[in-house]
């Protein structure tokens, strides 16, 4: 009888192994993405004054087709003076965008304050993009894009007064507390 109990119990243990290895299914692998291609608008921009409201410099990248959902797929764009090897690179990241666009004055400011390049000159500037899903993997790098950028700072406009009387008031300043500039509000409209 012993016998019999055993071999019930090594039976049943049997078909309950052979019953839970039930075949799930498949898991999803992608394959490897290839390295996006960057491309802009131009080869050559200068960052003028007229231009503040419109774009004067739309980068585009291709897809990696990396197998991912598009919306989730991470760009980190990077933007640097020729020669650094993206060392002091602005970085801009992007979710699932193929493309980014700049007005003038945005462009200058990342080339003035970001980049810490000079006024009024032309610098070679380089551009790439890396690409990955959104946790890292599958990371894929573009070969840089060269383009020429003119930088040039607008100052910021300053709405007059009405009275033609403008007034800095704090310590900040060189002469004290209260430093009066007149002016003439013809010379604002030359």
């Amino acid at each position: 009888m012993k016998h019999f109990i055993k071999n019930i119990a090594l039976s049943t243990i049997v078909f309950m192994l052979i019953t839970s290895c039930d075949k799930k299914d498949t898991i999803t692998y992608y394959n490897g993405g290839t390295n996006p291609v960057v491309m802009a608008s131009s080869d050559s921009v200068s960052c003028r004054t007229s231009d503040s409201v419109k774009s004067v410099l739309t980068l585009n990248w291709t897809d990696p087709k990396n197998g991912g959902i598009d919306s989730t797929t991470r760009y980190i764009l990077q933007i640097d003076s020729s020669g650094r090897n993206f060392s002091q690179a602005y970085t801009d990241t992007l979710f699932g965008k193929l493309s980014k666009s700049f007005t003038a004055p945005q462009l200058d400011s990342i080339l003035l304050f970001n980049l810490g390049l000079s006024i009024y000159k032309t610098y070679n500037i380089d551009v790439r993009v890396i690409s990955s899903y959104a946790n890292n993997n599958d990371i894929q790098v573009s070969k840089t894009f060269t383009f020429k950028a003119s930088t040039l700072f607008a100052p910021a406009a300053v709405i007059p007064p009405f009275n033609d009387s403008l007034f800095i008031i704090g310590d900040a300043t060189i002469g004290g507390w209260v430093i009066l500039f007149q002016y003439h509000h013809s010379c604002l409209h030359e």
